[in-house]
């Protein structure tokens, strides 16, 4: 992408002609020193700022074309060079654009773990694909080890748990906290404050979290349906281990046959 844009740079300052027209170069270039700035300052997208994922989303839209311009370039560097081979060069420049699709594919297929879910579904054992839409259905099946699933749910939430998120929203006493596993996005869908959320990273923080005082227990889909609590890295444990102190020292106000919250 870095060469691309700047072969790009170069055509125009030469005057040559150029298929990507100034305002698209303009943006591309902004987001470019954007990347460049995140670099040398993590704090230009990390913490509290817009993140890592969304800033790649929002720079590759521009970016993307520059990525194919770069490889054409790159495969054309032989021209520099006078290279006494029966290998042909010039071929690899004529068929570039055929070169960088079968390493796109083969970037796509491994990048999307595509691979690694494959083999998951042929071969089992106990590794994460960490595919939220590959690994969906197979998670869902009941066909994967506990900490994949809870590793899973970490970040995926269904829609009975949103449901569960907006009733408390709409019906919790003020600054009241709510305790979680480590998994407050759903929450966060609920526009619930992260500074009255409460999260367990650990079985032992959640057991300590849940019999500190007043609050409210928010337990989702999958900590019931899979009996799965999720914890900060691969950390993890069984909602079985939870519940008798909820069901003796809590009492249930809601549930949606999915998420349930206790007081």
């Amino acid at each position: 992408m870095v060469i691309g844009i700047f072969s790009v740079v170069y055509q125009k300052l030469a005057r040559e002609e150029s298929r990507i027209n100034n305002e698209f170069l303009f943006y591309s270039l902004a987001f470019l020193g954007w990347l460049a700035a995140s670099v040398v300052i993590p704090a230009v997208v990390g913490g509290h700022s817009l993140g890592m994922p969304r800033m790649y989303g929002l720079s590759v839209i521009f970016l993307a074309p520059f990525c194919i311009i770069g490889g054409i370039e790159v495969m054309k560097i032989h021209r520099l060079f006078k290279f006494k081979s029966n290998f042909s060069y010039h071929k690899m420049s004529k068929h570039s654009l055929t070169v960088l699709a079968i390493f796109l594919l083969i970037f796509l297929i491994f990048n999307t773990r595509l691979v690694m879910e494959i083999n998951q579904e042929m071969l089992g054992g106990e590794r994460y694909v960490k595919s939220l839409s590959l690994s969906q259905p197979r998670i869902m099946r009941g066909e994967s080890y506990p900490k994949e699933t809870a590793m899973f749910f970490r970040d995926y939430n269904s829609y009975l748990d949103g449901q569960g998120a907006k009733w408390l929203k709409e019906y919790r006493e003020a600054g009241k906290k709510v305790v979680v596993d480590y998994s407050s996005l759903v929450l966060v869908y609920a526009m619930i404050p992260l500074n009255d959320v409460v999260e367990g990273t650990s079985l032992a923080i959640f057991i300590k979290n849940i019999q500190r005082g007043d609050s409210y227990v928010y337990l989702r889909e999958s900590n019931i349906k899979f009996n799965l609590m999720s914890g900060k890295g691969d950390k993890y444990w069984y909602t079985s281990e939870i519940l008798p102190i909820l069901e003796t020292e809590r009492n249930k106000i809601y549930s949606n046959g999915g998420s349930i919250i206790y007081e």
